[in-house]
């Protein structure tokens, strides 16, 4: 998973952000009716967050939780859209490059084989 960059910038500085990792989740499902569901995950991800500024480049590379809510909406058994909020948790290390929580919202489409 990419989970892109943030820049943060002042007093004529500029600090980078990169985070990235490798995601393991469980998804649950709750069809309301045959067209709407209900989606919620819980997992963790092995994130790399990379933090670079005028002379500093450090990286941390920690196991977090992550957990996200959906829906989805079935315009036919084998064709839906679906909408999803997830949260990666306290990315990065305290003591060294700092604590983030990473939001992510997407849509996408799912076909059923």
């Amino acid at each position: 998973m990419d989970l892109g960059k943030a820049t943060i910038t002042g007093g004529g500085q500029k600090a980078e952000f990169k985070s990235s990792g490798l995601v393991v989740a469980a998804l649950g499902m709750l069809p309301l009716n045959n067209q709407f569901t209900l989606l919620g995950r819980l997992g963790i991800i092995d994130a790399t967050v990379k933090a670079t500024a005028p002379g500093l480049s450090e990286k941390s590379t920690k196991v977090k939780t992550t957990f996200g809510i959906g829906a989805s909406y079935s315009f036919t058994p084998k064709f839906a859209v679906r909408g999803d909020f997830d949260r990666y948790s306290k990315l990065g290390d305290k003591d060294t490059i700092g604590e983030s929580d990473v939001d992510m919202i997407s849509v996408g489409v799912v076909y059923k084989f």
